[in-house]
């Protein structure tokens, strides 16, 4: 049975925010929650692995540098960015040097400083609003 375009069923853009500090990723998640679309969440590299890899489509992904046991965020990103639908790729720290923009250049992240989120909010705006382009 087709379903025709008026009765199309068109899902939220999702998000998915990594950060092992529970405030800064509470912090992160409730602001774009309130911009619209969905916002998911994974405090260690582990559990934003399993939702990569279970075929989670994401619109977005956010993702500290350090996350738990040494792992990287830019590993994470690096991963999303395989995604035959790429996600739009944010790396969130709280130091910003020459060593972490070309980390995050050479997967084609955005930076984020984790005192102003706006970039992040600003994407995430356009995105919901459909002119993500």
């Amino acid at each position: 049975m087709e379903i025709s375009p008026a009765r199309a069923v068109v899902e939220d853009p999702v998000c998915l925010v990594v950060d092992d500090d529970d405030a800064m990723r509470m912090l992160a998640v409730l602001q774009l929650s309130d911009l619209g679309g969905a916002v998911e969440q994974a405090g260690t590299f582990a559990e934003a692995l399993q939702m990569l890899e279970g075929g989670a489509s994401l619109a977005m992904v956010v993702a500290d540098r350090r996350l738990d046991a040494g792992t990287s965020g830019v590993d994470l990103l690096r991963r999303a960015a395989a995604a035959d639908r790429a996600p739009s790729l944010f790396l969130m720290t709280a130091h910003v040097d020459d060593s972490v923009t070309a980390e995050a250049e050479a997967i084609g992240a955005g930076i984020v400083d984790k005192l102003d989120l706006q970039p992040l909010l600003d994407r995430w705006s356009a995105i919901v609003g459909g002119q993500d382009s």
